[in-house]
């Protein structure tokens, strides 16, 4: 009897602190944050409690002034969160959060991802334009399909080896010398690494479900590893030091493709090319535009393809 009555008393004592729990109070550091997760409980102005919280899975607030995340730690159940263009340079109350699948958080002042690490649901992130420059806390996301790093200050590909499910990957304007890491991505299907500093392109040689490759501004003279690329439909190597496009010939999906500002004189790959017929956009190369053969070439392709630029002024 006595430990029959002693279970009932442990009982409801279980139960009187689980109530005190769900009744805690959420304290934000920022209001910004407070008032954009009483918008999306619907309430309005007053205490956010734990077992309101809980129930969030999506946040948005977008050019909200926020600056400490603070409190966000208690939305265990979230799974979509976008915070674009606030003032937000720490991310380490995100480290709890398992459940997330998609983050935005572009145009902020984030530098430091690590406290990322173990989210292992993570499916999207999207960081464009902050100052990031190391993505090894990345490496062991395994489930990570998109990720964009536009404008941020990354100088190696390393942390990305492991991503096999990797789609989609931005890393145009940033500071990338080698992209050797790229080589085992093979899923990826629409790569952007316009304006950094590379020069070699060897590791994309097996990337063959590429459909879009934009590797514009860079110092790239061989673009031979782009054989077996029969998937690629957008190609873009403009303001690199091409000269010979040979290989353009025989990709045959292709239909855009633009390499205005780079040394090439011979067209006749793009010309032979007949799945070309978007655009095309080669103005300011080496081509001699004085050379009857070239103007019928030319001709052929104005007939063929929608949009064909060639003149230095257009």
């Amino acid at each position: 009897m006595k430990k029959m009555i002693v279970l009932i008393i442990l009982g409801l004592l279980l139960m009187s602190q689980s109530s005190v729990l769900a009744d805690q109070v959420i304290d934000f550091e920022d209001a910004n944050l407070k008032r954009a997760v009483i918008e999306a409980l619907d309430k309005e102005e007053g205490p956010v409690y734990l077992h309101q919280v809980e129930k969030i899975e999506s946040l948005t607030a977008i050019e909200a002034g926020i600056k400490d995340l603070s409190g966000i730690e208690y939305l265990v159940n979230l799974r979509y969160l976008n915070l674009y263009d606030n003032e937000i340079e720490s991310i380490a109350e995100l480290a709890s959060l398992e459940k997330l699948e998609e983050l935005v958080f572009e145009h902020n002042y984030i530098s430091d991802i690590s406290a990322l690490s173990n989210l292992n649901n993570l499916e999207i992130f999207n960081f464009r334009y902050n100052q990031i420059y190391d993505l090894r806390p990345l490496d062991n996301l395994s489930k990570l399909r998109v990720i964009r790093l536009w404008g941020n200050q990354v100088e190696t590909t390393s942390g990305l080896d492991e991503l096999e499910e990797l789609e989609i990957l931005t890393l145009s304007d940033n500071r990338v010398k080698d992209i050797t890491s790229l080589k085992n991505l093979v899923n990826l299907k629409e790569l952007h690494l316009s304006r950094n500093n590379f020069d070699n392109i060897e590791a994309l040689d097996n990337l063959h479900n590429l459909e879009i490759l934009f590797l514009l501004g860079n110092d790239i003279s061989d673009i031979s590893y782009l054989s077996g690329m029969n998937n690629l439909k957008e190609l873009n190597f403009a303001q690199n030091q091409v000269e010979d496009i040979s290989v353009l010939e025989y990709l045959e999906s292709l239909n855009e493709v633009y390499f205005r500002e780079n040394f090439v004189e011979d067209i006749s790959p793009v010309v032979n090319n007949h799945n070309i017929e978007e655009v095309l956009s080669f103005r300011r190369n080496n081509i001699n535009l004085a050379d009857s053969d070239v103007l019928a070439q030319i001709e052929e392709l104005q007939a063929r393809v929608n949009t064909v630029r060639y003149r230095p002024q257009n």
